[in-house]
Parts: C-alpha cells; sequence; structure tokens
C-alpha cells in the first residue's frame, strides 16, 4: 500500500512540476507563433518587393528595346542620307564635268 501511496505522489510530484511549465510552454508557443507571424509578413513584404523588381525590369526591358528600334532606325537613316549624298556628289561631279568639257569648247572657240 505504501508503494502505491508513495507511486501516486510521485505521479502527483510530476504533475504539478507539468503544472508549472505548462504557463511557460504556453508564453513560450505563443513567442515562436508571433516570431512566426512577423517571418511570414517578412516574407509577403519580400515577395512584393520581388514582383515590384520583377514589373521594373520588364519596363527596363521594353525601354532597351525601344532605345535599340530607334538605334537601328537612326543607322538606317544615316545609311539613307550618306547615300543621297554620295549620289548628289557623283551628279556634281558629272556637272562639273560637263561645265569643264564646256569651258574648253569656249576656249577653243575663242
Amino acid at each position: 500500500m505504501y508503494e502505491e501511496s508513495d507511486n501516486v505522489n510521485q505521479r502527483l510530484a510530476r504533475l504539478e512540476l507539468v503544472a508549472e511549465l505548462v504557463p511557460d510552454v504556453v508564453k513560450s508557443t505563443r513567442s515562436a507563433l508571433k516570431v512566426l507571424g512577423d517571418m511570414a509578413a517578412a516574407v509577403d513584404n519580400l515577395a512584393a518587393g520581388q514582383s515590384e523588381i520583377a514589373s521594373r525590369v520588364g519596363e527596363v526591358a521594353v525601354r532597351v528595346g525601344d532605345l535599340q528600334q530607334a538605334i537601328a532606325d537612326t543607322e538606317r537613316t544615316f545609311k539613307e542620307t550618306r547615300d543621297q549624298i554620295l549620289e548628289g556628289v557623283q551628279d556634281l561631279e558629272i556637272h562639273l564635268a560637263t561645265i569643264e568639257e564646256r569651258l574648253a569648247t569656249l576656249e577653243d572657240e575663242l
């Protein structure tokens, strides 16, 4: 009987110890849950930031594409203008040769 009583007393002592620890465990669990909530909010903020960065990268890519197109258009315009200038120079050379021939003819006639 004494052993059973001793067993019961030991169990009661353990239960009392557990009962004393429960508030601390609850407090620690609440703190851990708050930390996890804060971490979840931080992850959400990071995801939103990453989404914003991806959006801006997309905008920059569009602008780069626009700039590349503008550069290509400018190069084409410069080439066309150069070709027109070269054609104009050739026309002027032809006219100059014609003028020189006429001058030579006039000099011969004089």
